[in-house]
């Protein structure tokens, strides 16, 4: 395999850092990237790094009558293919499991979507189709790699899972591997779908453990927290943790970096809580802003919850980085987090929405630095072990090159082969 396409919902974007970065290890690694985004990304608050990657992006929707011409194209050049995918698509209208209406009703314009990026994955001679999130990227790309008569590969996060899950049973099977990011989404999985969640492999997402890397830091006092201003976040519980335990230590300071519809409510919070000279919100930054954030934190605070409709965080890539620069980590006990933070001995975990376990926390932070010193080296161990990004995308590629080689050796199990007696 020497040329590979990648396939996210928007890329390159703010909160999805680690999939463009991921495409830039593969090119480390000796492949072509041909990077694909199902939606036009927005440039604001990109790096210079992601703005690089976004200048060789092809998005497939948002771009006029590109869509129809590249799907036509497919359909006159490889009439047979594009209708075999049809006629699996229908399959997956009729039989498919889908969490809403709406899913099953816009299978065919994602399948015609599918056909215009066969059409550029043929165009680009790439030879396989990897794909991040397990909802309508992955169905797009399903249909894609079937009719472009290339193998597809999927790693599942967690809204993909969670909340907009999709023929999940026909993604698994057909995908050549189907990866997920933690053991919790593994165990999701295995209950879902018996036997077949157990061919799902992990594949996490890492970090750059040389960018990110400690710094010399002097005792500070300020928190840190950065994510999207949703929910699932659970910044609203950090104010009023946070509002506690300054009144003991009126020189603590808290900044949250991010921006969300939940802006507006938090700042709100903030004033109402007398926070208003304590608390400063960011907005949304770049990558090189977190680092320069992360060097003058004290801690990283970052209380995940599920939320009302069931959203959640798989692993915040941006706890690993904390992590890796050194810094004394604080979170909650949801999906693979505890994966990741080993509780009193590489950071602290709460249950989530506890606010008083949250403070006593936060307080513990300030009131045993010594102890949350040796934590934090232990956390940067851990990351160096499990999470360094280079590593995992070298595992990633061996386990797609491996699935090439077991498919090739049963070629009924290939993408190649019968699809429609597969899901049956």
């Amino acid at each position: 395999m020497k040329r590979i396409a990648v396939l996210g919902p928007e890329l390159p974007s703010v909160s999805m850092t680690f999939v463009y970065r991921e495409a830039a290890l593969l090119e480390r690694q000796g492949l072509t990237v041909v990077p694909f985004s199902l939606h036009t990304p927005s440039l604001e608050g990109l790096d210079a790094e992601a703005l690089s990657f976004a200048a060789k992006v092809q998005p497939i929707y948002g771009r006029g009558l590109a869509i129809a011409r590249d799907a036509l194209l497919q359909c006159v050049k490889r009439p047979k293919a594009t209708l075999a995918s049809l006629g699996l698509a229908l399959r997956d209208v009729v039989r498919g499991r889908f969490t809403s209406v709406r899913q099953r009703c816009i299978l065919l314009g994602q399948w015609s979507a599918g056909m215009a990026l066969a059409h550029r994955i043929r165009r680009s001679g790439c030879e396989h189709l990897h794909v991040h999130f397990s909802h309508s990227p992955a169905t797009v790309a399903m249909y894609a790699a079937h009719a472009a008569g290339v193998p597809f590969s999927v790693t599942s996060h967690a809204n993909d899972l969670y909340v907009h899950a999709s023929l999940l049973r026909e993604k698994v099977q057909r995908a050549q591997p189907f990866f997920t990011i933690s053991e919790a989404n593994r165990e999701f999985l295995r209950s879902e779908l018996g036997e077949l969640g157990g061919q799902v492999l992990l594949s996490r997402c890492g970090v750059d453990t040389t960018r990110f890397s400690p710094s010399t830091r002097a005792d500070g006092t300020t928190l840190l927290g950065v994510g999207r201003l949703v929910p699932k976040k659970g910044f609203d519980l950090l104010l009023r943790a946070f509002a506690r335990a300054a009144k003991a230590r009126p020189e603590l300071r808290l900044v949250i970096a991010g921006d969300g519809p939940e802006r507006g409510a938090l700042e709100t919070l903030g004033r109402g809580l007398g926070l208003e000279d304590r608390v400063s919100f960011l907005g949304q930054v770049t990558g090189e802003q977190v680092l320069e954030q992360l060097a003058e934190a004290s801690a990283f605070v970052l209380p995940c919850r599920k939320a009302t409709d069931g959203d959640r965080d798989g692993i915040p890539v941006v706890l690993m980085e904390a992590m890796a620069c050194g810094v004394p980590v604080i979170s909650t006990r949801l999906s693979g987090i505890p994966e990741l933070i080993n509780d009193r001995e590489s950071g602290r975990l709460v249950e989530p929405g506890d606010l008083d376990s949250l403070e006593a926390a936060l307080r513990e932070r300030f009131e045993h630095p010594r102890l949350a010193e040796e934590r934090a080296v232990a956390a940067r161990e851990h990351v160096l072990e499990a999470y360094d990004s280079a590593d995992n995308a070298r595992r990633l590629i061996a386990e797609i090159e491996r699935a090439a080689t077991r498919s090739s050796r049963n070629p009924g199990d290939s993408l190649r082969g019968d699809w429609l007696g597969a899901t049956a």
